[in-house]
């Protein structure tokens, strides 16, 4: 798709669904249009912008132990998927490191869908050394 025709659509779409939750700048110009409103009629605006967004996002939480299952399954095929690409990769020796500490927790994922855990315990600590891209910080005693 030519960029020309991409922008088209974004702006068509924002057009159509108004500007996206998440985007800084509408964020801002809403609040301080907001601001100005009485507090009865900012209430209602909230109340209506909340309305609008919650209907496109899909509630997980009111699912049926079928749909569930189903949605559970979907996530697991995709990270199966995901683990063979970069397993492959592995095997290829073309992994970087950014993509090895992706696969380390992908297979740490995979492993708790099959013990069947919904994630709700506690995370493990981190194993391995620190990442490259963050710098260490020096340990002082205060």
């Amino acid at each position: 798709m030519a960029p020309e025709e991409r922008a088209a659509k974004i702006r068509e779409s924002q057009d159509k669904q108004g500007a996206s939750p998440s985007n800084r700048v509408e964020w801002e110009k809403r609040r301080e249009e907001w601001r100005n409103l009485s507090p009865e009629a900012r209430k209602a605006r909230m109340a209506e912008w909340r309305e609008r967004w919650s209907t496109n996002r899909p509630n997980y939480r009111n699912l049926s132990p079928e749909e569930r299952e189903a949605k559970r399954q979907e996530l697991r095929e995709r990270l199966e998927q995901q683990l063979r690409e970069l397993r492959q990769k592995k095997a290829d020796g073309t992994l970087t490191p950014a993509e090895q500490r992706h696969l380390d927790r992908m297979e740490e994922i995979s492993k708790r869908f099959e013990q069947g855990s919904q994630g709700t315990g506690p995370r493990p600590a981190p194993t391995g050394p620190p990442r490259s891209d963050q710098p260490e910080k020096p340990v002082t005693d205060k």
